[in-house]
């Protein structure tokens, strides 16, 4: 879903893109998506809470791309009901809302979100409970739907009460008054002040329940301690926990993989909330452009050719590791790319 509108909508391949969410649309199962398809129906995995939610968004991104409403309407949107209802009947496994509005997911033993890494038997990055970008995603997911669906029928009701609710609690429940940003998840142990990239979606969504304010003093704490050309780190600098390296067994580097690696793909989402709160949006493309150079225009030369990998690491230069070309690397890329006006 991340990889989907850069690879086909904003590449000139939007049948294609059709397709694909015409088919994970048919699979949607008490509000998830599967995480693959396979040949088999009997062997679909459905364990990731944000893939459901990333699917608003590709829809999103497929309208901005100009994609046919009738499709979405047809096609989609019954999928897109049966996420929400799901969501708000407490049928998502390993999910529940709060009475504050906020989705929590999963807990101490289970890694359900982006940063799934294990490592020595246990999670590296624990976030279950109320993750920052689960429920930026769902408040994005609440109030798409509420703009496709028609009537007044209680599902649609049931929706506003859980944006309306969520959006009036959002800000107490995470602000990180310390830092200036917003907290990475909120659980029984109270707030994570981890500084971690998590937190940009909350302003490069298209809805979102940041005021102005808010939108820059986070992206101004994103971009001093997690900003690199090559993407943003996944932890800052200053956390005891940053790894910067990428290296030894398996364990060794998955233990390292969401401390402090830095992420191509993130750079699509950091370049549009740039964009959401810029007074000049001008210089803020003309800085974008020269400072994302190395993954916009400069690909490495002896990792894989024309294309971008799945990782660097933490502290510069910056080198490449991980897979050599990974598909929402690339597909960030080419959608920031036309973000900022290129072609």
């Amino acid at each position: 879903m991340i990889a989907l509108p850069g690879l086909t909508f904003h590449s000139g391949r939007l049948p294609f893109g059709e397709e694909v969410l015409a088919a994970y649309a048919g699979m949607e199962r008490d509000g998830l998506l599967p995480n693959y398809l396979d040949q088999s129906s009997e062997h679909l995995a459905y364990n990731s809470v944000d893939a459901s939610l990333w699917f608003f968004w590709t829809v999103q991104e497929y309208l901005r791309a100009k994609g046919s409403r009738r499709f979405v309407t047809k096609r989609l949107l019954p999928a897109m009901k049966g996420i929400v209802a799901a969501h708000l009947d407490g049928r998502v496994p390993l999910c529940r809302l709060d009475e504050d509005g906020l989705l929590h997911a999963g807990n101490e033993h289970t890694q359900l979100t982006w940063m799934d890494a294990q490592a020595y038997g246990r999670p590296v990055t624990p976030r279950h409970g109320a993750a920052v970008e689960i429920n930026a995603l769902w408040y994005n997911a609440l109030r798409f739907y509420l703009e496709l669906a028609s009537g007044d029928d209680d599902l649609r009701e049931r929706a506003e009460r859980a944006a309306d609710t969520l959006a009036a609690n959002f800000m107490e429940r995470f602000w990180n008054h310390d830092d200036n940003c917003l907290s990475d998840v909120v659980n029984e142990r109270g707030q994570d002040h981890c500084i971690r990239p998590n937190q940009i979606f909350a302003v490069s969504l298209p809805h979102s329940m940041l005021d102005m304010e808010r939108m820059r003093a986070v992206m101004a704490t994103v971009e001093s301690h997690l900003l690199t050309p090559y993407g943003l780190r996944t932890l800052s600098p200053r956390n005891p926990l940053y790894s910067p390296f990428y290296r030894g067994d398996a364990d060794a580097r998955d233990a390292a993989y969401h401390q402090g690696m830095v992420w191509p793909w993130l750079a699509g989402h950091f370049g549009e909330a740039m964009l959401r709160q810029s007074a000049d949006r001008k210089e803020t493309i003309k800085y974008l452009r020269s400072y994302l150079k190395p993954i916009l225009k400069a690909f490495p030369k002896d990792h894989g050719i024309a294309s971008i990998p799945e990782l660097y690491t933490g502290n510069p230069p910056h080198r490449p590791q991980g897979t050599i070309a990974q598909a929402w690397s690339v597909a960030e890329a080419i959608r920031l790319n036309k973000l900022l006006g290129g072609r």
